[in-house]
């Protein structure tokens, strides 16, 4: 991950473990979007407290893509989830190209990522967690020299086939771990 400058972490969407878990993967401090109906409540204070970014799925997302966009020109790095919204199966849907205009105007690079195991231990359909292995694999920086020169259909293209690539090494990964799991707890 780039140490500083403008960053935009796109990832796959699992579960609401994402953005957490990320978050403790990383180097920096992350900013990132939720949709609005999150910020209610305890809750909504902890991810409001962390520097989310609301965003408004049904009505005008405007006001989250400029909270976003400001962070990305103030250098910050900030995590989205170009699917749109959690995984129903737990693979990777195709992805929003809105992420290409803020990468540009924000003069971002983008970092792909793939997160594995979070759908298993918290899918969209249970209230709560449960114990398992999540493995994410951060991926290689595209510089915004890249960003600029692709087009929004090969950007897309080329962003998704990362995710798609370092979700599948995230998988191998959390695969392996899995293997030897239960041999070492008591």
């Amino acid at each position: 991950m780039p140490a500083n400058g403008p960053v935009l972490l796109v990832a796959n969407h699992q579960s609401n473990l994402d953005p957490v878990l990320i978050g403790v993967g990383c180097r920096r401090r992350l900013c990132f979007v939720a949709k609005k109906s999150l910020f209610f409540g305890l809750f909504g204070w902890s991810i409001r407290y962390l520097d989310a970014i609301p965003l408004d799925q049904e009505g005008s997302s405007l006001s989250g893509i400029r909270g976003a966009l400001q962070r990305l020109k103030q250098g910050k790095a900030v995590l989205i989830f170009p699917e749109g919204s959690r995984t129903p199966d737990g693979q990777i849907a195709p992805i929003q190209p809105g992420f290409c205009g803020l990468a540009r105007r924000s003069g971002a690079s983008i970092l792909p990522l793939g997160v594995a195991g979070a759908f298993e231990a918290w899918p969209r359909t249970h209230l709560f967690p449960r114990p398992n292995r999540v493995a994410i694999q951060f991926g290689e920086p595209i510089s915004a020299d890249t960003v600029r020169r692709l087009g929004n259909d090969a950007l897309v293209e080329l962003v998704q086939a990362q995710m798609i690539h370092y979700f599948e090494r995230a998988s191998h990964l959390r695969r392996r771990s899995l293997r030897g799991w239960g041999r070492n707890r008591t």
